[in-house]
């Protein structure tokens, strides 16, 4: 169960433990108010994890996330990673065998807040998510991956898949799972058809990484209903987010009634699961529930090269280009020198494609894609392929970031990784 709370505080004892919320054997709760020093009420039969909110010059902290689990699990899920630079998520592995299989599963309690927050005085809405998408594609290698949260994201109804006509063209082999995924996902539908800038970036998230949004696609929560209502109106910006794995196994999504605390309403899932396992976010109710630049599970790995070409396009990679911009301080651009050869040129797209020697193995290996547009060392025209040439081109990227991975794990760790 997912839910903001919007604040949490002794008196609220009563509510979590109301039948409500122990229906759920996990429950995560956003926007606690609790600052340092300061923790959330005990509730009989549950244990938490928390990170708590940015103590304020004065008035009351912003933020917080809570994530209660039954005690039965004591033991079996922990921190995984958590945010202590910005205090917006907290990441949770599930251990495998509460599942009866061969993957853990992760889940994230996320809470971004709105625009005019001083949170985006220290970094931006983009940065926050880049680096979750970074964090989701560690998490895939692990094992299966959950997102919940209050993202203050409004996603109407646009699409968070990859279109299936991109796949058919790079013409590479699919796990048969996700693939009925990707072609038959239901269209997701909702009260809510606004779209900001918050949900553009979550749109992408799921884009890049091949995650899926529940609200609105879900039996019992077809269109999506409002999970909010804010002055600002009735709004859909709490969700659920699954790998294609978890969603197959999605068998309700249920928007609770209000509660007189908060303008959020409790969202309740219900998984399939060979044991049972219940989360909420708020109350997310499962039931049992990079630096890979591709990923590396039973779901995912025969399409890793078209995911891998996918986070490329999108600037969704750990070159030095795009990471190092969320050092702080951050660098200027022309300091973000390749680590894997000598001549100390800027580690981007460019450089990666076409001239780091580093790679000159694996460009031998493609002969093909390295003709004229080769010579012309022109991005947009390597990537104006025909649909056949563009799958050796995934595997291309593929390979080349297969290398640099492994050889950064000789090399003198780097800041952020």
């Amino acid at each position: 169960m997912s839910h903001n709370s919007y604040g949490l505080k002794e008196a609220d004892k009563p509510v979590l433990c109301s039948h409500l919320f122990q229906q759920a054997d996990i429950f995560v709760l956003t926007e606690t108010w609790l600052t340092a020093g300061k923790s959330p009420p005990q509730v009989p039969g549950y244990f938490f994890f928390n990170i708590n909110a940015k103590q304020p010059r004065r008035g009351r902290g912003a933020g917080g996330i809570a994530v209660y689990c039954a005690n039965k699990y004591s033991g079996k899920i922990k921190i995984w990673r958590q945010d202590l630079a910005f205090l917006t998520r907290i990441w949770l592995e599930c251990d495998k065998s509460l599942f009866q299989c061969n993957e853990a599963l992760l889940l994230c309690a996320v809470y971004f807040p709105p625009v005019g927050s001083g949170l985006y005085s220290r970094i931006t809405i983009e940065e926050l998510y880049q680096d979750l998408l970074l964090e989701v594609a560690q998490a895939r290698v692990v094992g299966q991956v959950i997102i919940t949260g209050d993202l203050n994201a409004r996603t109407g109804t646009l699409p968070d898949c990859l279109d299936p006509t991109l796949a058919e063209h790079l013409d590479l082999p699919m796990d048969e799972e996700f693939d009925a995924f990707l072609y038959q996902a239901p269209v997701r539908q909702s009260l809510d058809t606004q779209v900001n800038a918050f949900g553009r970036h979550l749109l992408h998230l799921c884009q890049a990484s091949g995650l899926h949004i529940l609200n609105g696609r879900t039996a019992g929560d077809t269109p999506a209903q409002f999970t909010s209502h804010a002055n600002a109106g009735h709004t859909v910006i709490d969700y659920f987010i699954a790998s294609a794995h978890l969603c197959n196994k999605a068998l309700h999504l249920k928007v609770q009634g209000i509660i007189p605390s908060s303008d959020h309403y409790p969202v309740l899932l219900t998984l399939d699961m060979p044991t049972t396992l219940s989360v909420s976010s708020g109350s997310v109710h499962l039931v049992p529930f990079m630096d890979n630049m591709f990923f590396d599970s039973n779901i995912i790995k025969p399409s890793a090269p078209l995911f891998s070409l996918i986070r490329f396009r999108l600037g969704a990679h750990s070159l030095r280009v795009e990471t190092d911009r969320w050092l702080r301080p951050k660098p200027p651009r022309e300091q973000r020198v390749c680590r894997h050869c000598s001549m100390q040129a800027v580690e981007d797209e460019q450089h990666f494609l076409f001239d780091c020697p580093f790679y000159s193995i694996i460009r031998g290996q493609h002969f093909s894609l390295f003709g004229p547009n080769y010579q012309q060392r022109d991005i947009r025209l390597f990537f104006e392929q025909n649909s056949h040439q563009l799958g050796f081109v995934a595997h291309h990227i593929h390979l080349c970031f297969q290398a640099r991975m492994s050889d950064e794990s000789l090399l003198a760790p780097h800041p952020r990784l």
